[in-house]
């Protein structure tokens, strides 16, 4: 707080909102049509801005090329941290993202039987598998796990082992059912937000338009164990990753 430039905020929010002709509006909500047509003529329509739309900032990383390897020594306590980080380029229509939401179940129940209740080695690793649209399409894949910092490389090296059975041999009947389940049932639920950023998407041309956002279930419920495998070997390469090993000071 003590660096804030209260000039420059004012200079960014004014960049930002001063002509709102690039702005794309939604409604999402429990309200009569013809209300908020009424209101958004009102308001929004009266709103002066003759921005032409301004292009997404190149600001992604490009995607690793081979292993990058680096071990960081910050923090106190008993606890480190592995996280390893994949970043694919490649667009990805409605069947490949269900089969993304699909892989990324399948992987994360692997390593909490494998590293939490085997190896008793952590209590929380994470998956998340993200795909972005702008400014390029791609995944980017991030595993962590949180553990005894003794244990990294015994923990990476099981990480490793699950990730290359997968690619190789794709999941396992049982691991393909508990995790569409669960995406089956994630599907069910969607908000406000989930409606307005799907309306977002198609006005703009980008991500999972409205009509994606209803129809999910279907491709998540024709995924097979291949679509997984192929989803698997396409964006978490184990070729082309960062490797960071968080380890406290004094370990």
């Amino acid at each position: 707080l003590a660096s804030l430039d209260l000039s420059r905020v004012e200079a960014v929010f004014a960049d930002r909102f001063g002509d709102p002709g690039d702005f794309v509006f939604v409604l999402v909500g429990d309200f009569a049509p013809v209300v908020a047509e009424e209101l958004a003529a009102r308001y929004l329509g009266t709103l002066e801005g003759v921005a032409a739309p301004a292009g997404a900032a190149g600001l992604r990383p490009e995607p690793p090329q081979g292993i990058t390897d680096r071990t960081v020594t910050a923090g106190s306590g008993e606890r480190g941290a592995l996280l390893l980080r994949f970043s694919t380029t490649g667009s990805w229509d409605a069947a490949g993202r269900a089969a993304l939401d699909i892989l990324e179940g399948v992987v994360s129940n692997r390593l909490l039987a494998h590293i939490r209740e085997e190896l008793s080695a952590s209590y929380s690793p994470s998956v998340d598998l993200e795909v972005v649209v702008e400014p390029v399409d791609g995944v980017e894949a991030t595993i962590r796990v949180d553990g005894d910092p003794a244990r990294l490389d015994e923990v990476l090296a099981a990480v490793l082992a699950d990730l290359e059975d997968l690619a190789s041999a794709g999941p396992r009947a049982e691991e393909l059912e508990a995790a569409r389940e669960q995406v089956l049932s994630d599907y069910e639920m969607y908000d406000d937000r989930s409606i307005a950023e799907a309306l977002l998407a198609s006005a703009l041309g980008l991500g999972e338009t409205l009509l994606d956002l209803i129809t999910r279930s279907q491709p998540a419920a024709a995924a097979t164990a291949f679509d997984i495998r192929e989803a698997a070997l396409e964006v978490l390469p184990l070729d082309a990753y960062v490797l960071i090993r968080l380890v406290p000071l004094g370990n």
